[in-house]
């Protein structure tokens, strides 16, 4: 997992032509303006507008994907994502193929991050992450997660 502010983007895009695709991505202004949805960019690429209210972390789900890596971009609003290795997880529902998921049961101690505008969240198949959790109360959110496929 890698936590950083969106201004510091450059030094990821080095290590990858898909990284650097997605910050130059994330770098456009006008991306949080479009419609909440799913927006493909190539064959290994995609990325979904999300608009919604974060929630209570005990309504939110601890997930990790095998095809795809995200980075998950905080637009407006504020969250807590929670952080834990999928090796110390419980599966509560098993890795479903053909939507790229798998959720776990929360343990009791887990990272827990502060997500703020202009910060984003790389994830990995072996991170663990519970997206959504409100702060203090509920707050409306937008966020960008590129997904970008891991190429075997």
């Amino acid at each position: 997992m890698i936590v950083d502010n969106i201004k510091n983007a450059g030094s990821y895009a080095l290590t990858s032509d898909s990284f650097e695709r997605a910050f130059e991505l994330l770098g456009d202004a006008g991306l949080a303006d479009q419609a909440a949805g799913k927006y493909e960019v190539d064959e290994n690429m995609f990325y979904l507008v999300n608009r919604y209210a974060s929630k209570p972390a005990e309504e939110c789900k601890l997930e990790t994907h095998e095809k795809y890596i995200d980075i998950q971009y905080i637009c407006s609003g504020s969250e807590i994502i929670g952080y834990c290795p999928a090796e110390k997880l419980e599966v509560m529902t098993p890795y479903n193929v053909e939507k790229d998921i798998a959720f776990y049961h929360t343990p009791a101690e887990f990272t827990k991050i502060v997500f703020e505008p202009g910060m984003f969240g790389l994830f990995l198949p072996q991170d663990g992450h519970k997206p959504g959790c409100m702060i203090a109360g509920p707050q409306d959110v937008v966020k960008i997660v590129v997904k970008i496929k891991i190429n075997n």
